[in-house]
């Protein structure tokens, strides 16, 4: 790794001429964040066309496509999103229904059928909830933690969740809301992954709810000891949406015969979060500012005649679940076995200007053989080292 970066580091060193422009990456920022890209949620229209910028300008600087398409800097892939659809899905046991909505609300994507137990409160649940899903009273201060009583229900041997609302003090709104913004936003797979993908194993009621699902919250109030509540099914009726989002790939050829056939990459994301609850989540930082770093160092590299093949890579999918970068490793446009190493940026624009971060830590001591490296590498070229800082 040292020699790779010193490698690197000669390289730089030929762009002793050249100057980061740093009017330009403001503007790339300042563009990619703009509302025209929509936040640039993976595989909308802004992602696409924060894709194409990036492709334009691999295309000027005279980059070579690795892409077989009508857009050859393209390199894509498919994604599937799985979404609930409340009408007509239902929670039913022991033959009472409820619908999917604001009373009664799960983190389910998939059809779940299991035995339910009721377990009051201040009693250990024992042996007979293990494989079973667990039904508990939510406390009374609203500001109880619900993922906490999930994790006690599974460590208890519980395969999940059903919190009951305190007969005249409901605190699960808040709650059985997030749970239906999980599945109405759904989530991300690849089309060959197969299994539906579904979130924590919980599940919350209201008291209109739980009456109609046949449940007596006052009996339950007074029980003492666990009860066998029959069968729970909770059936999602599911959507799927394919969406083809892109990677954009440009390699800058070695110099070196004997060493062009190994290729650095430098990668960043050019994704983000697009709109959520119609608020335009616009990424600045993360990751305008590694995707405006990415475009310029090939400005300033493309003239350099590195000994080494490089690869700029910007990738989408990383805040769904770094699909681009799974998407671009299954199916490659070069051998792996020719990657020797990718140097990622990502959320370069708030750090202070004397101190650069590189994984896997910042802190004094917390430090792999690549940060070790970069120390030795930066310290020949001259910026200033920043003041050790204590870990947190």
């Amino acid at each position: 790794m040292r020699r790779l970066l010193a490698a690197l580091a000669a390289s730089t060193a030929l762009l002793s001429a050249q100057t980061p422009d740093a009017a330009r990456m403001k503007a790339d920022v300042y563009t990619l964040a703009s509302p025209a890209f929509e936040g640039r949620l993976t595989g909308e229209p802004g992602q696409m066309k924060a894709a194409r910028l990036v492709a334009d300008r691999f295309r000027e600087l005279g980059l070579q496509p690795l892409g077989k398409g009508p857009e050859p800097f393209f390199l894509p892939y498919a994604l599937q999103l799985r979404t609930a659809d409340e009408r007509g899905s239902v929670f039913t046991l022991n033959g009472h229904r409820v619908p999917f909505g604001p009373g009664a609300a799960a983190f389910r994507l998939a059809p779940l059928e299991t035995p339910l137990c009721f377990v009051p409160e201040q009693v250990d649940p024992g042996p007979s909830v293990k494989g079973r899903w667990i039904a508990r009273f939510a406390p009374a201060d609203p500001a109880f933690d619900p993922d906490a009583m999930m994790k006690a229900a599974l460590a208890s041997g519980a395969t999940g969740l059903l919190l009951l609302p305190r007969p005249g003090a409901d605190t699960l709104g808040s709650f059985r809301d997030r749970a239906r913004r999980f599945i109405l936003r759904g989530r991300y797979g690849f089309p060959a992954d197969g299994a539906t993908p579904s979130g924590p194993p919980a599940a919350a009621l209201d008291e209109a709810a739980a009456k109609a699902l046949g449940l007596d919250l006052d009996a339950l109030m007074k029980a003492s000891a666990p009860r066998d509540l029959g069968a729970l099914s909770i059936m999602p009726v599911m959507t799927l949406k394919t969406i083809r989002p892109v990677n954009v790939a440009g390699l800058l050829p070695g110099s070196d015969p004997a060493l062009k056939d190994e290729i650095v990459v430098l990668s960043a994301h050019e994704d983000h979060l697009g709109m959520k609850d119609g608020q335009l989540h616009p990424g600045a930082d993360d990751n305008a500012s590694g995707t405006a770093v990415l475009m310029e160092t090939a400005r300033l590299l493309k003239d350099a005649k590195p000994r080494r093949s490089i690869l700029f890579l910007s990738v989408s999918g990383e805040e769904l679940g770094l699909f681009g970068s799974r998407a671009f490793v299954a199916d490659p446009p070069v051998p792996l076995k020719s990657i020797v190493a990718d140097l990622n940026t990502d959320m370069v624009g708030r750090n202070g200007v004397r101190a650069i971060s590189v994984t896997p830590a910042r802190i004094e001591g917390a430090t792999g053989t690549l940060t070790r490296d970069t120390r030795v590498i930066a310290s020949r070229l001259g910026p200033p080292r920043p003041e050790s800082r204590p870990a947190p």
